[in-house]
């Protein structure tokens, strides 16, 4: 935006009052007035009459249709704040035909304007003043030379703008989870973008835990410093609030929701009931207090009544057990209710067992928590006990068999007689790695720490069925008692991680060689495997170098590798080394826990001396290099091989060709008599012949 565009800005919405001989108003108007657009153009008559409908009012600034100099009293500055950004824009009017200011790059989209004297003190008018409407210059009123020296002033016409301001906030309620919508009604329409004050918190709701910050619709913009901006057109839009869906018993909770001075509430319901989930039964001898763990859903933030009841069974109160005692403050109101504070999740109720000298049989009583039964059993201590467990055999068996532990009574009863039963420990897991126990003889499980051997039982068997998994793991074991008699179960492993495969690998030296290690199954602890690498016709150092593993394998340098516990494939690099000598291909062996791959290398090098530029390539160079003609002529003995044939030259007068199609496998071979000039000696036997690339890149004819 240029300097001009701004000034006709600024004296279009910067206003000044209208001032007559000697008429200079100043008043206490606060510095963010509305202002008013003043239409430009034609003369001040033109637009300005005498009707008090038109009074006057000017930036103070020169418009394009006046043509004397703007004389603007010095000293005093018009600022801009602008609305969107906070941008301070101040503009300061000079003597001359253009007003200077700060520069400026951003679109005005709502402002604060102020006009500031020399000390910064804001000067402004509220009245609106009549015209003179004698003056048809408007320098000649609203200039420093002007009547009166008008300085330039905010004025504000508070009838000719509309007042838009906030009708209603609704107000909403819904269960936690859900969203709470409010809408909010406008007075109506406003042609420019407005802010209101905003606030949204108070009440029970905290923000966070609650509830989450709100949502606006038709563009409403929430600014962060306590208010929102209503883009313009807007007559109504909606305020969204998210709740949180929690796991905590509560009661109702609300937040205040405020736009522009209008109030509403906006309350969340609480949809979480704390309740019992599970009450343990439990058995012990007569003089023992059993303990019975009540568990719930959840903690409430409120104390909570529960209904509560403890008798039934043959167990009689108070002869048989005493009243029950209560953890974490729980308290038993006497009325077949109990209050569990708020915030507890889990507590225990104890029930004293009386310690009598009768011989009796074992007695039971029921205990309900909010709907949810229990059993306590009372194991009697007084009667002879004539048939004992004498024994209960240990077993180990490989997993996937049932072990078998045997029983052994001291005798039969004549009754049926219960005994304490004890299942787990160890190092195996229950349902992982064994199932539940079965017995033999009709013996009983009374899933409450007991079991029931019936009249006339001497023996029985308890079979413990084990999972068969693929882990290699080590043994595992589980701890089994009755009536105190320990034995113990064994589970032997039937897996053994193996390798199952070693891919082969292949690359131009220089390039590393990755092979991949696959694994069976993975194995629960570390193990080692052989391992070796070497053989074949590449050298190890030379032509590559030591292995590289991933996945933490580690090599032990003795000839195996450890593979960590979880590990069921890994990878071995082979950096192999990227020399200039010409050579074949070559590879190596590498072999992990006996599966054998191959890794092969291939050269990247060729004699660069030697080049066939056709099919053919002569055999004789100079006469000074070495011409045939100088040695072989008709000696008989001096001839030379070219492939399978021989040739014998005589008389030779002419250049021979040898064929280069196939230099490195077509041979030569030179034969003499020894000390021929042929470079040490005789070359007799197809033993010593060599390629004809070579033979050419060593000398060719000129050995």
């Amino acid at each position: 935006m240029n300097k001009f565009i701004l000034s006709l800005i600024v004296a279009a919405l910067l206003t000044v009052i209208g001032c007559s001989s000697g008429d200079s108003t100043t008043s206490d108007v606060d510095s963010s007035s509305i202002l008013i657009l003043h239409n430009q153009g034609g003369t001040c008559l033109d637009c300005h009459g005498p009707d008090s409908e038109k009074e006057f009012t000017s930036g103070a600034t020169v418009y394009t249709h006046l043509n004397s100099v703007d004389s603007y009293a010095s000293g005093y500055t018009v600022r801009l704040v602008l609305e969107n950004t906070g941008t301070i824009i101040d503009y300061v009017p000079k003597y001359g035909t253009g007003n200077s200011h700060t520069s400026y790059e951003e679109s005005i989209n709502g402002f604060t304007a102020k006009v500031l004297d020399a000390d910064g003190n804001v000067v402004n008018s509220s009245a609106n003043n009549s015209h003179d409407t004698s003056q048809l210059n408007c320098n000649s009123c609203h200039t420093a030379s002007g009547v009166g020296g008008a300085p330039g002033r905010i004025t504000s016409d508070m009838s000719l703008i509309q007042e838009v301001s906030v009708n209603s906030v609704s107000l909403d309620e819904k269960v936690e989870g859900a969203s709470l919508v409010h809408t909010v009604l406008m007075s109506g329409t406003s042609a420019t973008n407005q802010r209101y004050s905003f606030t949204l918190g108070g009440g029970t709701a905290d923000v966070a835990t609650d509830y989450d910050t709100a949502v606006f619709s038709n563009g409403v913009i929430n600014n962060g410093d306590g208010t929102i901006t209503v883009p313009s057109g807007v007559a109504s839009f909606i305020v969204t609030v998210v709740t949180h869906d929690d796991t905590l018993k509560e009661g109702a909770e609300s937040f205040t929701l405020n736009v522009g001075g209008k109030a509403a509430i906006g309350t969340i319901i609480d949809n979480d009931t704390a309740s019992i989930t599970a009450v343990s039964s439990v058995a012990k001898y007569e003089g023992a207090g059993l303990v019975h763990t009540v568990e719930m859903s959840g903690a409430s933030i409120f104390n909570e009544n529960y209904t509560y009841a403890l008798g039934g069974g043959t167990a009689s109160y108070p002869s048989d057990y005493s009243d029950a005692q209560f953890s974490n403050n729980i308290l038993n109101n006497g009325n077949g209710t109990i209050t569990v504070p708020a915030g507890v999740s889990a507590f225990t109720i104890t029930v004293p067992a009386t310690d009598d000298a009768e011989a009796e049989s074992t007695e039971t009583y029921n205990l309900t928590v909010d709907g949810v039964t229990a059993s306590g059993t009372i194991l009697d201590n007084d009667t002879v006990v004539t048939v004992s467990v004498s024994s209960v055999s240990s077993d180990e068996k490989v997993e996937g068999v049932s072990l078998v532990h045997t029983v052994l009574l001291s005798g039969a009863s004549a009754t049926n007689q219960d005994y304490i039963f004890t299942f787990g420990g160890g190092t195996a897991t229950y349902t992982t790695d064994y199932a539940a126990a079965v017995f033999s003889n009709n013996v009983i499980n009374n899933e409450n720490g007991t079991i029931t051997v019936p009249a006339g039982v001497t023996t029985f068997m308890i079979t413990v069925p084990t999972s068969d998994d693929t882990l290699d793991e080590e043994l595992e074991t589980y701890n089994i008692g009755v009536a105190g008699v320990i034995a113990v179960g064994t589970i032997t492993d039937n897996d053994t991680a193996s390798v199952t495969t070693v891919s082969s690998a292949s690359q131009t030296e220089g390039t590393s060689l990755v092979h991949t290690v696959q694994m069976s199954f993975v194995s629960t602890t570390n193990k080692n495997y052989t391992y070796t690498l070497g053989g074949g016709t590449a050298t190890y150092a030379s032509d590559y170098s030591a292995a590289v593993f991933s996945n933490n394998v580690i090599n032990n340098e003795n000839g195996t590798i450890t593979i960590p516990a979880a590990i069921i494939t890994f990878t071995i690099t082979i950096p192999t080394t990227n020399d200039t000598e010409v050579e074949s291909t070559e590879t190596y062996s590498l072999a992990v826990g006996g599966v054998s791959a191959v890794g092969t290398i291939l050269d990247n090098d060729t004699a660069a001396s030697t080049s066939f530029a056709s099919d053919v390539m002569p055999i004789f160079v100079d006469a000074d290099k070495g011409n045939c003609k100088s040695c072989h002529t008709t000696i008989s003995n001096r001839t030379f091989k070219v492939g399978d044939a021989a040739y014998t030259y005589n008389n030779i007068v002419s250049n021979s060709l040898i064929n280069t199609t196939s230099p490195d496998s077509s041979s030569i071979l030179i034969k003499g008599n020894g000390g021929d000039g042929h470079n040490g000696g005789d070359k007799l036997s197809d033993a010593n012949s060599i390629t004809v690339r070579d033979w050419i890149t060593e000398g060719g004819l000129n050995n």
